[in-house]
């Protein structure tokens, strides 16, 4: 039996018209406006949002005049055209024939992997028989989301030598999400500077997953299709050519000169920091740094134990571009032999100090740049026992307060520098049993997560530590190794069909130092 009409059924389409607006990569606003060809009747309104959820499209009437399920909807995806009535589609929760403030239609639809370029646009259309016209309501973009992880290896990483050949493997893996995998994916690797391409290979041959071509030339790997659990592999075969290009780098180095550290202690790092800045194959002579190196520990007063004192920190060499020019002030012995005779403070340990007179030093440089590199490692063999007050002076009062003021100290710096991840870095290296590592590993290192080192790795913060001062000279130079003569190997997914929604396991930098 026919329904009967009510003056506010919208049942007799004249015209159709959509406003269609992408708010997430998800989520669709449709407003539908609708009118009668009764003669003077008022035009009627509905208000409709769309979303598309997994493989369904969902569209919820939002406000406005109800809709006849006699009304005629369609939509097209892939070519396909799938007809229905409002009725078919709608969950009618109040049962009364019309669709309601909301209620919803519900569309179902799948994925061909081997055909995602079809896939672009959904296409929703409004029908109405008695009037014989046909409205087209608009498209829909589907954005399925679906995690995608990358992981690099390289081998060897630690000391190949000049024209020795190392491996790097590249490996996809989908790890699910509202379809069973992606498609048209665009890894970015270019060939750093300091290795030369090869060869390269995609795996697997066979497999429903389909690894696709690498062009060493523009640096991307295609990867035609993925699925769930079958992962891609790009091999890349590279040979060690030099010790690269190296990019300007801004390094202060902050010393703990507090009187924890035995006089004879304090020899050991002095003789371990003049042995390395004075070996041109450990630190760079090429004007590729400018060294900044700061003491914490400076007292103002008499008695360097009064609680009364200001403890603060001083500079021992401003910002410097190390050369090999003799007669400059730049020169590497001359720099070397400053570090060679440095006083120690013998105070307390003001570390909030040191961190912020650094900043400002780095900062007020001429060479300044927030898109040159800058790089901070602090030396310490304790923890924070003053607070910070004004300039470059605190006060003594505890560990708890030490700490606190030190932390917004690495985060003044931060913001000083404009440090960016993935350019900048805050590292620190720990003698003893006395540096808290936990909170040095999770509250000053930079970019966080840090993590101890060695293995250290490209991008994040870390903490080296060893036990004794003996073992200073030995970590520091390979620290420098690590921090002026690596090659980052950096391959990250660039795009996808799909839409990510975890992008830090897009990226999986790897460090490879050769040696001279």
């Amino acid at each position: 039996m026919k329904k009967k009409k009510i003056n506010y059924a919208v049942s007799e389409l004249v015209s159709v018209v959509l406003l269609l607006a992408i708010v997430t990569a998800v989520m669709a606003i449709v407003f539908l406006q609708l009118s009668s060809d009764k003669g003077p009747n008022k035009q009627t309104f509905a208000n409709l949002v769309g979303t598309v959820d997994k493989t369904n499209l969902i569209v919820t009437h939002n406000g406005g005049d109800p809709i006849d399920t006699n009304t005629d909807v369609s939509f097209t995806y892939a070519g396909k055209k799938y007809n229905y009535k409002v009725s078919d589609v709608l969950t009618d929760t109040n049962h009364n024939g019309f669709w309601d403030i909301g209620e919803k239609i519900t569309f179902p639809f799948t994925y061909d992997l081997e055909n995602l370029s079809d896939y672009q646009t959904i296409d929703i259309m409004a029908t109405d028989k008695e009037s014989n016209s046909i409205q087209f309501l608009g498209s829909v973009t589907p954005h399925p989301v679906v995690d995608l992880k990358l992981v690099t290896t390289v081998s060897p990483t630690i000391n190949p030598k000049r024209y020795d050949y190392i491996n790097v493997t590249i490996t996809v893996t989908c790890l699910g999400g509202d379809i069973d995998g992606s498609a048209n994916i665009k890894v970015k690797f270019l060939i750093p500077q300091g290795l030369l391409y090869i060869s390269s290979k995609t795996q697997p041959d066979n497999s429903t997953s389909k690894p696709g071509t690498y062009n060493n030339t523009t640096g991307i790997w295609s990867i035609k299709q993925i699925i769930h659990d079958e992962p891609v592999i790009l091999n890349v075969k590279l040979q060690v050519t030099s010790i690269g290009f190296r990019e300007f780098i801004q390094f202060a180095l902050i010393l703990d000169g507090s009187g924890s550290i035995l006089p004879a202690d304090w020899a050991l790092m002095q003789d371990g920091l003049y042995k390395a800045l004075k070996n041109n194959s450990i630190f760079p002579v090429d004007k590729s740094v400018e060294l900044t190196v700061i003491q914490f520990g400076t007292y103002m007063g008499n008695n360097p134990w009064n609680s009364e004192n200001k403890w603060g920190a001083q500079v021992e060499i401003p910002p410097t571009i190390i050369n090999n020019d003799t007669g400059t002030s730049g020169y590497f012995l001359t720099s070397a032999d400053k570090l060679h005779n440095l006083t120690q403070t013998d105070g307390n340990t003001p570390m909030g100090c040191g961190i912020r007179l650094a900043a400002d030093q780095v900062r007020n440089s001429i060479n300044f740049s927030s898109n040159r590199k800058q790089i901070i490692l602090m030396v310490t063999d304790g923890v924070p026992n003053c607070n910070w007050t004004t300039g470059y002076w605190g006060r003594l009062r505890n560990e708890n307060i030490g700490k606190t003021t030190t932390v917004q100290a690495e985060a003044y710096l931060n913001t000083t520098l404009f440090m960016k991840s993935g350019q900048d870095q805050f590292n620190v290296f720990a003698v003893g049993s006395g540096p808290d590592i936990t909170w040095l590993n999770q509250s000053i290192a930079w970019p966080q997560p840090g993590h101890i080192a060695p293995p250290f790795i490209s991008g994040r913060g870390w903490v080296s530590k060893v036990t004794t001062w003996e073992q200073f000279s030995e970590r520091i130079n390979y620290i420098f190794h690590i921090l002026f003569d690596s090659i980052t190997v950096n391959p990250e997914i660039e795009s996808a069909f799909t839409i990510d929604p975890y992008l830090l396991n897009n990226v999986n930098p790897q460090v490879v130092t050769p040696t001279t």
